[in-house]
């Protein structure tokens, strides 16, 4: 980003955020030891895999099918996943080599495998009598590696459209800024409301009880104007409000059925946005419409991400 900045080259923030999640997935799931992705260039095999997921996730969320199916013939005939795109083949090609090293690290001693390796192949942990890697054992790898970049679509998207709102919004961005630049920590003496389990007995047995994001997040008696960017509608409410609002917030759903990567999620958005504001000066290129537009992929994505004019910014 900084040298594009230098030389006054416009950058498509919806890209580097991909470029992000890829490089965190390649660390996480297959302990790549170092950058997969430029920053400066964020075009890779793996780059193309990430867009073909995003692309078509809507596919595999109608037709569920279609994961079964393309698993089993990868097992059978694993040369016929480069005809959708080098970057599966590229990635398949690495799930093979981390699960060889795995397999061969635990023969020498296993005390020497890494936290990442343990975390990530949770198929050949849970398999101790594996000896030699099967098209099983990779195929296996490889849909671990696509479920954490199509989850991974999400939280690029959320960064560019938040991006977006705070360079638009110049009040929002200088106090965000100088809140970052003075590192002010706050406390809140937040707690979920306690649910009283008794109400169930009052339910007609099978009684389905469901909730739609949509309707709680613009429900205005919980969020007043749910449309507009608002960021410190978290920090100026009462305890009793701010509990309302936590209880009625469920980005990545809630209870056992959650998102299982959420806090991870929230930890890479919270430092990407931390780390650019801090570190660039960002303008977002010609007339930006006052709201972005929106395409369904199973689930929003800008018809056109946002480019910005960038250069470092002075600290001193």
């Amino acid at each position: 980003m900084a040298r594009k900045g230098q030389e006054c080259e416009p950058v498509d923030l919806h890209s580097y955020f991909q470029a992000m999640m890829t490089n965190i997935v390649a660390e996480t799931v297959l302990d790549y030891p170092r950058q997969l992705v430029s920053y400066d260039a964020p075009t890779s095999r793996w780059m193309a895999v990430h867009h073909f997921i995003s692309r078509y996730r809507w596919l595999i969320g109608d037709i569920p099918w279609l994961v079964p199916i393309g698993l089993g013939l990868l097992k059978v005939f694993p040369d016929w996943i480069g005809a959708i795109s080098d970057g599966f083949k590229d990635l398949y090609e690495h799930c093979k080599i981390v699960g060889n090293e795995i397999l061969t690290t635990r023969k020498i001693n296993d005390r020497t495998l890494s936290s990442a390796k343990r975390q990530s192949v949770l198929l050949l942990e849970h398999h101790d009598h594996i000896q030699e890697l099967t098209r099983n054992n990779t195929s296996e790898l490889l849909q671990q590696a696509a479920v954490f970049l199509l989850a991974g679509t999400s939280p690029s998207i959320t960064l560019t459209v938040a991006c977006f709102y705070i360079l638009k919004l110049a009040h929002i961005r200088e106090q965000l800024r100088n809140e970052l630049d003075s590192l002010e920590r706050r406390t809140l003496d937040v707690s979920a409301p306690q649910f009283d389990w008794r109400e169930l007995s009052r339910l007609r047995y099978l009684t389905r009880i469901s909730a739609a994001h949509f309707v709680f997040h613009h429900n205005e008696n919980i969020f007043p104007e749910p449309g507009h960017f608002d960021p410190e509608r978290w920090l100026h409410k009462s305890t009793e409000e701010l509990q309302t609002m936590e209880q009625y917030f469920m980005p990545f759903s809630k209870g056992s059925r959650a998102c299982i990567g959420w806090q991870q999620a929230y930890v890479y958005m919270f430092t990407a946005i931390a780390y650019i504001l801090t570190r660039f000066e960002m303008k977002l290129i010609g007339n930006p419409p006052d709201n972005l537009n929106w395409k369904d992929q199973t689930g929003a994505v800008p018809v056109a991400p946002p480019l910005v004019w960038l250069r470092s910014r002075n600290r001193t």
